[in-house]
């Protein structure tokens, strides 16, 4: 019989609102934070077996020594670090700091950069005790009971002569996860309509390889829908009022999503949801489908309108489908989140100008601006070490409010960083867009999460 320890899920402290999320790291632009799905995925697989706990520092604002007190209160005999980065250099140094304070404690990590370096970090870094490159995977529990005698995949483990056997399965199973391990009063989306926030995660990785994107060699897999019937089921007992699905491209196995929307509209739960979503997926009877079971807003990866840079990023979306899924978007009541990137290699300044004014014409219910940068294990990142666009000295960077890292034949990173800021000027600084928000509000809380996000909007930008 394993014995029951304690294990200590981890997002630990930082000088920024980091979101360290589904091998994504980046910093919040506003007020808006989610609990970290990687955690609660590895709550879910623990849960039946042993005694969590969970810190998460940057949603409650937990400095170094404060965290380290708190460990030392719990006194666990494992700690599951989340890592990122974005936050790098800052989390390498405070995992030195707990193996030193606490050198029995078992210390595993996971995060978007450990699945580009997997063996040589762990090599180089002899404090941590384990690395997992999969958070749904089922060995995690193995690893915590000790059982490692059996086939071990998708985790890196100290002492151990273990291979690294990728599983091929195409579903996964985390059971239950446990939100209430992570306070929900920290948690808000710029665009979410009611609170309190829970999060919810369906597909893991994404089956469309595009270059730029930190999921292009992230497994696409989907979760056994009993156990999403059960979270949901979950989330109505415990009076969540907003759901966030985490899928990288909610709607793409048109069974697995249908039978999810139908399940909210027989139960008649009423949550408000968002999802993200490929343009190319959508159609009219599933944002019929989509909007009856409670969605109101998608989020949509338009990255650019030329064509021909999209096409070499392996996202080959013709422009027109995309303008088809704003109209019919607008035509069901659905709202849009349209996220675009700016400077990928091929652009220029005029190019990234013409984005500017599409993102206006396209008029979504947001836009998010992201500077291009390399992810982690992704090909773009590969493209720009062979070609010297980024210094292969950085290893801590993020693509949403820092100073860009990345300098190409036709852009340098200080005209990036203008065309950014100009994106976000133009954009949202319109005075027709401004009333159009205000008209839109249909709660107080509503106001109140636009005037915080604002707020944090204005300190990060002026």
């Amino acid at each position: 019989m394993n014995k029951t320890k304690k294990v200590l899920l981890l997002n630990p402290p930082g000088n920024k609102k980091f979101l360290r999320d589904c091998y994504c790291s980046h910093i919040s632009k506003g007020s808006y934070y989610w609990p970290p799905y990687d955690l609660l995925a590895i709550s879910g697989i623990l849960s039946d077996s042993h005694n969590l706990f969970a810190i998460d520092c940057i949603a409650q604002n937990i400095k170094n020594n404060e965290c380290i007190e708190i460990i030392q209160r719990i006194n666990p005999d494992n700690i599951i670090f989340l890592t990122g980065v974005v936050s790098r250099k800052y989390d390498e140094l405070f995992i030195k700091e707990i193996k030193i304070t606490f050198p029995n404690v078992k210390i595993a990590l996971t995060g978007d950069f450990l699945l580009e370096e997997k063996e040589l970090y762990f090599k180089c870094n002899d404090y941590i005790d384990a690395i997992f490159l999969d958070f749904t995977c089922p060995e995690i529990l193995d690893y915590i009971n000790d059982n490692l005698n059996k086939s071990i995949c998708n985790l890196l483990i100290r002492d151990k002569e273990i291979d690294l056997n990728y599983n091929d399965n195409f579903q996964f199973s985390i059971g239950l996860p446990r939100h209430d391990l992570f306070n929900f009063k920290y948690h808000s989306l710029p665009h979410m309509r009611r609170y309190p926030l829970a999060t919810i995660m369906t597909a893991l990785g994404c089956p469309f390889a595009c270059y730029f994107c930190q999921q292009e060699n992230v497994k696409y897999k989907m979760r056994e829908l009993k156990e999403v019937f059960a979270e949901l089921d979950y989330f109505h007992t415990h009076n969540y009022k907003e759901i966030w699905f985490k899928d990288l491209s909610f709607g793409t196995n048109e069974k697995h999503y249908n039978e999810i929307c139908n399940y909210l509209i027989e139960k008649k739960y009423n949550f408000s949801w968002s999802c993200e979503i490929r343009a190319d997926t959508i159609s009219e009877n599933k944002l019929e489908l989509m909007r009856k079971a409670g969605c109101h807003s998608v989020f949509i990866g338009v990255e650019t309108p030329n064509e021909k840079v999209l096409a070499s990023f392996n996202k080959k979306i013709p422009l027109i489908t995309t303008i088809n899924a704003f109209d019919l978007c607008k035509k069901y009541g659905i709202k849009t989140i349209a996220h675009f990137i700016i400077g990928l290699p091929g652009e220029t300044e005029q190019t990234i100008k013409e984005l500017i004014d599409f993102a206006i014409k396209l008029d979504p219910h947001y836009c998010a601006f992201n500077i291009a940068t390399p992810a982690p294990n992704s090909t773009f990142k590969k493209l720009s070490m062979k070609n010297n666009w980024i210094d292969s000295k950085i290893d801590t960077y993020d693509n949403s409010i820092s100073f860009p890292i990345l300098n190409t034949e036709t852009l340098k990173a200080e005209k990036l960083w203008k065309l950014k800021k100009d994106a976000d000027k133009k954009f949202y600084f319109r005075v027709g867009y401004i009333f159009k928000q205000l008209k839109e509000i249909n709660s107080v809380y509503e106001i109140s999460n636009k005037l915080k996000n604002l707020y944090n909007y204005f300190c990060h930008h002026f």
